[in-house]
């Protein structure tokens, strides 16, 4: 075993820092390809053409993150069963899961090809996007078996200690994307927003084909595949859809719910200077995705260390890792979003184009970065609570809970309240405020849930004690 990503043992806080450090990595330099892919689009392509790209994401982000969170469920039981030290099991959970990356992602592929087209005519409003956000997509959909292997690999890898080999691989296809978007969009005439996906699916293949590469070669390692051991085990199986599916249908929905709240946006439009509110707003979605990358990793980050300390029975772990890993995870968002709004004018200045009023988009920008980012402090220890109950086992709850208190108070308040109070541009304020709410009463709503499941939780651990004497 690797000591330094035994989380069983010894010192929490610096394993856990390097733990994260590579996967916040990973996130930023995904935002980078990201923005490169948008740049090929816009700037050799068209105007309409990254529009409509751009707007098949809310799409993309559904489908990931339901399959992402069916991924996460299979790390959890990896992680238990690495933590319990029986790696007979972590061996039948690692290809089980690997099998049942490809039912699933041949699964989400074959529906999204059949749904995409009547999906992007429901929210896609402006006609003149509608057929490019359909040939991208249809594009885009055949690479989603290659994209549901490499999540479930990472979560595996991730559940394991590992998180730099996700870099390395999600690193260097990034970049042949970013070669691929150029050399298609320049060197074949009229493939336009095709090009995009073509080279966008080619890397998703390579990231596969990569990381299942690299699990058959390290044969020394518990999350090394081997032909003689393939199996499908339905325990497994089945444990895994029990975790992950809520914690899917949860991120999906929390997708969903912001979609909706920033279509409210829109009611700003006809007032004096509400396009600038629109500006603003394009520009915190755009900027907010470091610190958010932040919360995110450190979420993952406690749920594989949950699941380990689950699987080895040491109640006492569980108790001091919750409150090392809270502590460091709201440290190093603080310095991240210091860091971020002390550079949010400059920072603000590389996405406003010259078609918008820079000085007016900045001054609204700004302050409404601090108002939305400083919060994060609470969305942290929302998302480590989730985190920790997935990774000891509760998945429903806190789905069912965030559904309810963020989903729905998001939902109602941008629908019902906010349209109440549009008196001019600054309302988008009064809109956001809505995060602040949610994550307040989300984390008393979870804080109560915790209290009346720790029991549970003890029995569970102590079971596991129990089980390890016999």
């Amino acid at each position: 075993m690797n000591k330094k990503r035994n989380f069983t043992e010894g010192p929490i806080g610096g394993p856990i820092f390097t733990f994260v450090l590579p996967m916040i990595a990973s996130s930023l330099l995904q935002m980078m390809y990201n923005i490169a892919d948008s740049s090929a689009v816009g700037r050799l392509v068209g105007s309409n053409e990254l529009a409509a790209v751009s707007a098949t994401g809310s799409f993309s982000g559904l489908l990931i993150n339901m399959f992402t969170g069916i991924g996460v469920g299979a790390g959890v039981l990896v992680a238990r069963y690495f933590g319990a030290k029986d790696m007979r099991r972590v061996t039948r959970s690692v290809h089980t899961s690997m099998i049942m990356s490809v039912i699933v992602g041949a699964v989400f592929c074959v529906g999204a090809m059949l749904l995409h087209g009547p999906i992007i005519e429901l929210y896609i409003k402006e006609p003149l996007y509608v057929p490019i956000a359909k040939r991208y997509m249809g594009i885009i959909c055949m690479g989603i078996p290659a994209l549901c292997i490499y999540n479930f690999a990472s979560a595996v890898l991730r559940s394991l200690g590992d998180t730099k080999t996700p870099l390395i691989i999600g690193a260097a296809t990034g970049l042949v994307n970013v070669i691929l978007n150029y050399t298609l969009i320049l060197g074949i005439e009229g493939i336009g927003e095709r090009g995009a996906a073509i080279a966008t699916i080619i890397a998703q293949y390579l990231s596969a084909i990569s990381v299942v590469v690299y699990m058959f070669v390290r044969q020394s390692k518990p999350y090394a595949l081997r032909l003689k051991s393939m199996c499908f085990d339905t325990t497994v199986a089945l444990g895994s859809l029990r975790l992950g599916i809520p914690a899917g249908i949860q991120s999906s929905c929390l997708s969903l719910s912001n979609i909706v709240l920033n279509s409210s946006v829109t009611a700003l439009s006809p007032l004096a200077n509400g396009q600038i509110a629109q500006y603003a707003n394009s520009i915190v979605h755009s900027v907010t995705g470091i610190s958010w990358s932040v919360v995110a990793c450190y979420a993952q980050a406690i749920t594989a260390y949950m699941g380990q300390n689950w699987g080895a029975g040491k109640l006492d772990r569980v108790k001091r890792g919750f409150r090392v890993i809270t502590l460091q995870g709201v440290a190093v968002l603080a310095v991240v979003v210091a860091a971020e709004l002390l550079a949010s004018p400059l920072i603000c200045r590389l996405f406003i184009n010259d078609s918008a009023p820079v000085e007016e988009t900045i001054a609204l920008a700004v302050p409404l970065l601090a108002f939305v980012m400083i919060p994060y402090v609470l969305a942290i220890v929302m998302d480590l609570m989730q985190g920790m109950l997935r990774g000891l086992g509760y998945s429903t709850g806190p789905m069912i809970i965030s559904l309810i208190t963020v989903v729905g108070i998001r939902i109602v308040w941008s629908q019902l309240i906010f349209p109440l109070f549009t008196e001019d541009y600054y309302s988008i304020f009064k809109l956001y405020l809505c995060y602040i709410i949610s994550y307040v009463v989300t984390i008393a709503a979870l804080g109560v849930y915790m209290a009346l499941t720790w029991r549970s939780v003890k029995e569970r651990i102590e079971a596991v004690n129990d089980h390890q004497a016999a």
